[in-house]
Parts: C-alpha cells; sequence; structure tokens
C-alpha cells in the first residue's frame, strides 16, 4: 500500500497532462516503426531501465513480467527521458478493489505501472505503444489507464490480436489494466453487481422487492421526468382538443417536433408526443397548455413527488434535459406505477406510433415510440425512456400477466442496446413460469 501512495503525485501529473493532450494525440494509431532494441524479458515486481543514446535514435521494446506488459518506443520519440521504471503493483482482484471498474466491466489482467520520468512531460514527441496479455473471451476488452483525479477508469483505443491487446498514448506515467465486460447473466442466476448499470430496481404490485442494487443512490433521470409532467398535467387538462401555439421558447434539443414558430397543435398531440416520441418541446407545451407558469408547474411535480412518497426526488422543469431532475430507482418505480394506472398514459405507452397534421400549416407528423421493447418483448407492457451525457441510458418499465405487474427502473447503462437487453431479459426471468422471481448469484 505504501508503493500506491508513493506514486500518487504521478498519478495527478497524469490526469492534468490527460487535459491538454489534444483527442488525436490520446487515441493515435498504432505505430508502424519496427523497434529495433530489445530489452529481455522479466519477472521481477519492478524494474527499471537507463535509456541510452542509442536506444532514443532507434527505439526499442521494454518486455515486462515474462512479455505479459510491454512497451515501445519508436525511433526518436524519446528527446532526454533517461529512465522507464515498470512495476507490477497488483492482481486482477486486488486492483478491482483498490480502483473499482465501471459497471458490468471487471478487471482482466494485472494492474501495472510504468513511469519515464517527472520530467518526461513534453519529452515524448510520438506515442508510444502499451501491449498487454489477454486470454478473456471479450472481444472488445481494451486497455485503460486509472484516473486517480476523477477516481474512474479511462479507456484507451485498443486493438486485440493473438492473444494481446495493444494501444497507444504519450502518457509518460500510468496505471493501465485491461478492462472486460463481467458477464451479469449465469447458469448460477443474476450478478446483481456486474449488471451493467448504476442502479436497478425491481418490484412488484404489492411491493415485494425482487432485485436491488443502488436502488437508492440519487441520480439524474432525464426524460422519464416525463411520466411525473404527464400526471401533473392530467390533474390541470384544458381538454383534449385545446390549441397550443409553438413559441420560440418552447423549442428545445434533441428529441423534438419540427414545428414552425406561430403554428398550433393540440394537447393530445403534444401529450402522445411527450410520451410516445418523448419530445421535448411537447413537454413543454403540455406543461404550458395547463395555465401554469414554469416554477408553478415544477413545484406541483415536487408536490405529486411528495404524496406518492418519492422521498428522494426533486424536479425542477418538465423535459428532464437538466440534470437537477434527480431521483433513484426505488422512487421511480413508485412514479412508473402511479403512471400507468392512468389509462390516458397506459394507452399513449403502448401506442408504437402516433401521427398527427398541425392546425395552422397543416404540417404532418409522425413519430415512433423510444421503447424498443414494445411489441419485442411480450412481456414487457409499457416502458419509459430517458438519455442525456451525465444520466447514461436509463427506462422504466412494466411488466403484465396474470397474476399481476412488476416494475423495473434502471439508470445509467452504458449505450442503449444494454438498456433494453437488460430490462427485457430482467423482465423475462421475473415473470417465468408465472413466478416473480430472480435467482441471484451466490445467495
Amino acid at each position: 500500500m505504501k508503493r500506491i501512495i508513493s506514486m500518487t503525485t504521478g498519478v495527478v501529473l497524469t490526469s492534468l497532462i490527460f487535459i491538454g493532450i489534444p483527442y488525436a494525440e490520446l487515441y493515435g494509431e498504432q505505430l508502424s516503426t519496427t523497434p529495433t532494441t530489445t530489452a529481455p524479458a522479466t519477472q521481477s515486481n519492478e524494474e527499471q531501465i537507463n535509456i541510452s543514446d542509442t536506444m532514443r535514435q532507434q527505439g526499442f521494446t521494454h518486455l515486462f513480467d515474462d512479455a505479459r506488459f510491454n512497451i515501445t518506443v519508436s525511433d526518436k520519440t524519446l528527446t532526454k527521458t533517461p529512465s522507464l521504471k515498470v512495476t507490477r503493483l497488483m492482481t486482477a482482484g486486488e486492483a478491482a478493489s483498490f480502483a473499482a471498474p465501471p459497471a458490468g466491466l471487471t478487471i482482466g489482467s494485472t494492474l501495472y505501472i510504468y513511469d519515464f520520468g517527472k520530467d518526461a512531460q513534453g519529452d515524448i514527441a510520438k506515442d508510444i505503444t502499451l501491449s498487454l496479455s489477454y486470454t478473456g473471451k471479450d472481444s472488445n476488452a481494451y486497455i485503460a489507464f486509472y484516473d486517480r483525479n476523477k477516481k474512474k477508469w479511462r479507456g484507451l483505443n485498443s486493438q486485440l490480436k493473438d492473444g494481446r491487446l495493444t494501444a497507444t498514448t504519450r502518457f509518460p506515467f500510468s496505471q493501465v489494466a485491461v478492462l472486460e465486460k463481467r458477464p451479469w447473466l449465469t447458469d448460477a442466476g443474476v450478478d446483481l453487481w456486474a449488471i451493467p448499470a448504476k442502479a436497478v430496481y425491481v418490484v412488484d404490485e404489492k411491493g415485494n422487492v425482487l432485485l436491488s442494487k443502488n436502488s437508492s443512490q440519487r441520480l439524474p433521470i432525464a426524460s422519464i421526468t416525463k411520466l411525473m409532467t404527464v400526471l401533473v398535467f392530467l390533474e390541470h387538462n384544458p381538454g383534449w382538443d385545446t390549441s397550443i401555439t409553438f413559441t420560440a421558447a418552447d423549442d428545445t434539443i434533441p428529441a423534438k417536433y419540427y414545428l414552425k414558430a406561430g403554428d398550433q397543435i393540440t394537447v393530445k398531440d403534444a401529450f402522445y408526443g411527450t410520451l410516445v416520441g418523448s419530445k421535448n418541446n411537447a413537454a413543454k407545451m403540455l406543461a404550458r397548455s395547463t395555465g401554469l407558469t414554469k416554477e408553478q408547474f415544477a413545484q406541483k411535480m415536487n408536490e405529486k413527488a411528495k404524496a406518492l412518497g418519492m422521498k428522494d426526488t426533486t424536479f425542477v422543469e418538465p423535459t428532464g434535459l437538466n440534470e437537477k431532475n434527480i431521483s433513484t430507482a426505488k422512487d421511480l418505480t413508485i412514479l412508473a406505477q402511479e403512471a400507468y394506472k392512468q389509462f390516458a398514459v397506459l394507452q399513449a405507452a403502448t401506442t408504437k406510433k402516433y401521427g398527427f397534421t398541425t392546425l395552422k400549416y397543416n404540417t404532418v407528423i409522425s413519430t415512433k415510440n423510444s421503447n424498443a421493447l414494445l411489441g419485442k418483448v411480450k412481456e414487457v407492457r409499457a416502458g419509459k425512456t430517458g438519455y442525456t451525457e451525465e444520466a447514461g441510458f436509463s427506462m422504466v418499465a412494466q411488466g403484465a400477466q396474470n397474476d399481476g405487474t412488476l416494475t423495473v427502473a434502471l439508470l445509467g447503462a452504458p449505450d442503449d442496446n444494454t438498456r433494453f437487453d437488460v430490462v427485457g431479459k430482467l423482465v423475462q426471468m421475473a415473470m417465468k413460469n408465472g413466478k416473480f422471481t430472480f435467482r441471484i448469484a451466490g445467495l
């Protein structure tokens, strides 16, 4: 552990360098120059080599830990760096405890440190190549370095060939390891902590908790916000055929109806746009149709959340674009259960495609449901998606069968496909053989 502490300065240096280096330099192509000098492989825990003028001029490859970790420096890459120190710091299991990888990933190699010295910043004229042995089964595994400043792993653009991963970088110092997928669904059941999401919560209509991971962690919820928007709207609905005029203040990005200023749509069109296509300008128009100010509408959203028992939820606006709209997976199952009790909400949520013609300019508009599971996973009857860069790919969904319903909330999945894959499989597994059950690995 003392060794880790002694290298803190170097890690901070790495983080600072990362901020200053252009993306193209960090993720450059693999070096084409063939090294002319090769240092012998070593199995010691730590080794330091002196870099001669010949090595600087001609390039070299240093083989470390029986060639499990190699560093290649091409010709004329270093101008004055005197030495290179490489350390085998800890095993994969120890590294995972020291610096936990992102959800759904695990460390697939020993954790190594390489160090060209504190004076090497600006002395590396071209990218160096890192190469780690990898015998795992994940074809998408990659080399990553640990940023102690931000307390997170950062991936390097990596190539896998013949049992080795290679990547290029210009960092003079890094802690590096292989990151690979950690299967969350195995023969032993659900590996709860391997589920590729920040938080997951599954509950049936009686309140029985079937699965919980970080369910009380407060996180941005993106467009899942719109479920609360429509609940508040329904309590102040001016009439489904009421027209709403589109204004410049309603315009937003990225999901939206493409409307001209001054055009008009009905309240029903805004309602369906909010739930089917998750259109942000439709949600703004829907909220405005109630006659409430922005501040009043947000206040009603928070009052509704409190009344429902959503103790860890805060809303500031109706679209979900603002990252201050925060909730938990647990609270969102409460929201979804209440929302899907409303016939109008359930009807819109189960609509695959909605179309209409604007009232003033007669523009024909249509939108598809953002819930990719609708009609594909029969056990899923309704769902609401959400995405922003800060929130990740999130979703609440409800499954139904003769015995009742269950609700899944998933926050912070890494991508769109993972979100739908996990939610769909969780619903299917919980409803298998007509029983709401999960088999949790290790329990």
